[in-house]
């Protein structure tokens, strides 16, 4: 049994030094214009209690939305896998959406498929591909320094994690309420975790950090506490 607790420490401190050593540090950045938002959103969702209440999410999201307008500069993307088309902003020249609805056939499957499924759609349908990199933002969030953020993407960077995660004794996880990549592997870490249902977001893209090089920005306080998804935790920090 220790031999065996051994192995396992081994294996871990090697793939922590692998990890760490993808860390990208450089003094040099992206160009902000190449980077793009997308809001992910659904506004009926299953729930322990039946479908969730539409209402009070579509409000949610428009606030979510209204500050990105009102206190960034930025242009936002968005896709809402229920059919919800945000009509309140329809003549924004800076808001971009995708709607549709995902089949009832598929319901049983995680989040975690959805939400790429969402992801890989959106990429697809707004021509995303124009972009260099790919921020996903869970549409809950309003993320209020986001412009500090894209104007300071290290050069080299291949994925980008927001700075908290889950550390258990021999468990880790990286938190996804943010995840962004090069819009160029966008389609296969998408694809990848459609294909493993079976395995969580966060699990897929803290392997993708042993293979690619990464950033992890710094501790975002959230303005208002947030409801993490269909969990009881609240999220005061991403």
């Amino acid at each position: 049994m220790k031999r065996g607790f051994l192995i396992i420490l081994i294996i871990l401190i090697i793939l922590t030094f692998i990890q760490k050593n993808n860390k990208i540090i450089s003094s040099n950045y992206v160009n902000p214009g190449k980077v793009c938002v997308l809001l992910t959103t659904c506004t009926i969702t299953k729930s322990i209690n039946g479908i969730g209440n539409e209402e009070e999410r579509i409000k949610m999201y428009n606030e979510v939305i209204n500050n990105y307008l009102n206190k960034t500069s930025i242009n936002i993307y968005i896709v809402n896998s229920s059919g919800y088309t945000f009509p309140e902003f329809k003549n924004n020249p800076r808001i971009f959406i995708y709607s549709y609805i995902q089949e009832n056939k598929y319901l049983r499957y995680p989040v975690s498929y959805h939400e790429a499924t969402s992801i890989l759609k959106a990429f697809d349908y707004l021509n995303l591909n124009k972009f260099e990199y790919i921020i996903k933002i869970t549409g809950r969030y309003f993320i209020p320094n986001i412009n500090d953020i894209i104007s300071k993407i290290p050069l080299g960077t291949e994925l980008i994690f927001q700075n908290k995660d889950n550390s258990f004794i021999l468990t880790f996880y990286q938190n996804s309420e943010i995840f962004g990549c090069k819009s160029s592997l966008l389609k296969n870490i998408m694809k990848t975790i459609i294909n493993n249902n079976y395995i969580s977001f966060e699990q897929i893209i803290t392997l993708l950090s042993f293979k690619y090089k990464y950033t992890k920005i710094n501790k975002i306080k959230l303005n208002n506490s947030v409801k993490k998804g269909s969990e009881t935790k609240i999220m005061f920090e991403l």
